[in-house]
């Protein structure tokens, strides 16, 4: 597998690109429960995954909309996010198509630093609702 450098890599919110983005993450995490009986033996769990779950963090300087976020945060909107690999001979790798994904996901968190003679940054958490799907 060739190297993959961050700015190779796109997020997309409603099918915009995530503008000004210096940090993107996802986050996949498998919820699990504690299954173990009272016939197991030792102070071991025995865990099981019951459902699976995701989260996509972006952080942004000055190209966000402050008012339309607070206002989808209220109105609790679901967001298409997505993310896959920019194109071009710099970007291109014979594993392109394996990083496009797409989910569906609420703005469960921001967060926006207005620093003195700096330019507003921010921090936007989304949650998935649903699975996250490979885009063919």
């Amino acid at each position: 597998m060739s190297k993959i450098k961050g700015q190779n890599l796109r997020v997309l919110v409603n099918g915009a690109v995530v503008a000004k983005a210096t940090n993107c993450t996802i986050t996949i995490t498998g919820n699990t429960e504690d299954v173990s009986t009272k016939d197991d033996v030792g102070n071991a769990t025995s865990e099981s995954v019951t459902s699976r779950s995701w989260q996509l963090q972006v952080e942004t300087f000055n190209e966000v909309n402050i008012p339309t976020l607070i206002a989808a945060w209220k109105e609790s909107t679901l967001f298409t996010l997505g993310w896959d690999q920019t194109s071009g001979d710099n970007n291109a790798t014979p594993e392109k198509a394996s990083f496009n994904r797409t989910g569906y996901g609420y703005l469960t968190d921001a967060s926006f630093s207005f620093n003195d003679r700096a330019i507003i940054s921010s921090n936007i958490t989304f949650t998935g609702s649903g699975a996250i799907t490979k885009v063919v």
